[in-house]
């Protein structure tokens, strides 16, 4: 699995947005889900631009187009740093506690760096 994640590879199950898919040339690759990936980029994207000032508002849009379900806003800040932060969904891969520094990954992004980087 490190060897994975060390060619750029998520070795693991598939992140909120992606799905894990057979690839004949990558074998199991994460690729973006469609409509969770399309809610999720809007999110990181506005977050970024100042449409959402605030997490909280972010999250709101999230639940209110159900990529979430079935508790309030409130519930999903931690989620939604996590998405902040995570910079699997620019595109990149690395793993801290395996010592797998950033790399690009094979997935394709669904924000890009510059957006990744306005949310730090």
């Amino acid at each position: 699995m490190k060897a994975r994640l060390e060619l750029g590879y998520w070795t693991f199950g598939g992140k909120k947005g992606y799905e894990m898919v057979k690839d004949p040339m990558h074998g199991k690759l994460a690729v973006p889900d469609g409509k969770d990936s399309l809610l999720l980029k809007k999110a990181l994207e506005g977050f970024a631009s100042g449409v959402y000032v605030r997490k909280i508002d972010a999250c709101r849009y999230l639940v209110e187009k159900r990529f979430w379900k079935n508790q309030p806003p409130e519930k999903y800040i931690d989620k939604f740093t996590g998405f902040l932060q995570d910079p699997f969904y620019a595109g990149f891969i690395e793993y801290p506690e395996w010592n797998v520094s950033r790399r690009e990954g094979h997935h394709r992004a669904i924000i890009s760096l510059e957006t990744f980087e306005k949310n730090q």
